[in-house]
C-alpha cells in the first residue's frame, strides 16, 4: 500500500505498520533524559531510584524487530541504564508481540495491537510486567501525512520501582509527515497515568522525531522530548538517537 509504512526511530509513537516478513531490524538507541526528580514519570524511562535533585540520566537499548509472517511481528528489547547500573530492573528483557488485525480501508483506519512482558532478568529485578498498547492509523494526505493513536495500559507487578502504580494508562496521538522520500517528521502527545502511588497527578509530554534512511537498510533516527508539566512530577527534557540496520526483503 501506499501509505503502508512503519515508524521506527526512538519515538513513542508507533503506526499500526509491522515490519515485513523476513525483515529483521536491530536498533542501537542512546537515551538521556534530565528530570527533576528520579523516576522519569509519562517520559522514556520507567523508573529508577534516586533523591529528588535535577538528574541526569543516560541509556542505551537494543531493540530487535522480526517479521515472522504477514500482519506479524516480535519485538526483543533489553535497556541498560549508563553510570548507576546497580538499579533495580537494570537490564531486563521485554518480549513483544505486533498484529494488526485489519489494514487501513476506505475511511476504515488500520488497527494492530502490541504486547509487551518484562521478564525480571535484570539486576535485582522482581515481579513480571504486562502492557497492552493499540496501534490506530489512519491516512490524512495519501502518500504524506498520517494520524496515529495509541492508547495504552500497564500492569505493574514487580518491586523495580518504590511504590509503583500497580494499574497505569495512558495514549499518545501524533502525526507523521513525509518531508522527502528519505525523511520522515514525527510529533505527538503523550498523557500517561500516576506511575506511583505517591504521585500527585499524571503526566503531560510531547515529542519531536525524525526518520532518515541513510541508505538501503540502513536508518537514523533522532527524538526530542519536552515535558509540559513544568515541576518534579515528570522529565523535564530529553533526546534520543539510535542507529538501525536492517536485514531481509
Amino acid at each position: 500500500m501506499e501509505d503502508d509504512w512503519e515508524i521506527d526511530g526512538p519515538v513513542f509513537l508507533r503506526a499500526a505498520t509491522p515490519e515485513p516478513p523476513g525483515e529483521v531490524i536491530i536498533k542501537n538507541i542512546f537515551a538521556w533524559e534530565h528530570s527533576k526528580k528520579s523516576g522519569g514519570g509519562g517520559g522514556w524511562f520507567w523508573g529508577s531510584d534516586g533523591d529528588d535533585d535535577d538528574r541526569d540520566e543516560y541509556e542505551y537499548e537494543l531493540e530487535i524487530e522480526w517479521g515472522i509472517v504477514e500482519n506479524h511481528e516480535l519485538i526483543f528489547e533489553m535497556p541498560w541504564q549508563i553510570g548507576d547500573g546497580r538499579v533495580d530492573g537494570n537490564g531486563d528483557l521485554t518480549l513483544g508481540w505486533h498484529w494488526r488485525l485489519w489494514q487501513e480501508e476506505g475511511n476504515w483506519p488500520a488497527f494492530a495491537l502490541r504486547n509487551y512482558v518484562r521478564l525480571p532478568s535484570g539486576v535485582d529485578s522482581s515481579g513480571v510486567d504486562y502492557e497492552l498498547r493499540g496501534l490506530i492509523t489512519k491516512t490524512l494526505v495519501p502518500g504524506s501525512t498520517r494520524l496515529h493513536i495509541n492508547p495504552f495500559a500497564k500492569s505493574v507487578n514487580g518491586n523495580n520501582e518504590e511504590d509503583a502504580e500497580p494499574f497505569q494508562y495512558g495514549a499518545a496521538v501524533g502525526v507523521d509527515h513525509r518531508l522527502s522520500d528519505n525523511l520522515l517528521f514525527i510529533t505527538d502527545y503523550i498523557y500517561h497515568s500516576e506511575e506511583t502511588e505517591d504521585a500527585v497527578r499524571a503526566n503531560h509530554s510531547a515529542e519531536f522525531g525524525l526518520d532518515w534512511s541513510l541508505a538501503e537498510h540502513q536508518k537514523l533516527g533522532l527524538a526530542f522530548l519536552v515535558g509540559l508539566d513544568g515541576d518534579t512530577e515528570g522529565p523535564e527534557y530529553g533526546a534520543r538517537v539510535s542507529y538501525m540496520i536492517s536485514f531481509g526483503p
